[in-house]
């Protein structure tokens, strides 16, 4: 099975999410938004999504209010290790009709301000 999106010229991987929704969320909720990270399979009891790539680079690319998007880079391991062992909240991810997956829901500014979260950079498209 392929656990990555887009490999590059210089043989990186990169996995590679669209939110279109975060900000609508967070408007709605009157919060600062968040990225959902699927980690469990509630289907096939086993880990799924951000537990199991194979990359390099994790990008999630979010949604702006101008029609714009912003995508946010990361070093995957590091990243991983800081999802498993912070404590963010989790949920099920029925909010988009799936209902077969368990997530972190992470605060987008909290990820990019930890100095451990794998973190590199915002880019707007």
């Amino acid at each position: 099975m392929v656990y990555w999106d887009i490999k590059d010229s210089l043989g990186n991987y990169y996995e590679v999410k669209l939110d279109e929704k975060a900000l609508y969320y967070a408007r709605k909720q009157n919060r600062p938004p968040n990225m959902f990270m699927e980690y469990w399979s509630t289907k096939r009891n086993e880990a799924c999504g951000v537990m199991v790539l194979e990359v390099n680079y994790f990008v999630y690319i979010v949604k702006q209010l101008d029609k714009c998007f912003m995508a946010y880079v990361f070093d995957y391991e590091p990243m991983k290790e800081h999802l498993i062992k912070t404590e963010y909240k989790s949920r099920d991810n029925s909010a988009t009709g799936d209902n077969n997956a368990l997530g972190w829901l992470v605060p987008i500014h909290e990820i990019t301000n930890s100095p451990d979260s794998g973190y590199l950079k915002s880019v707007i498209l």
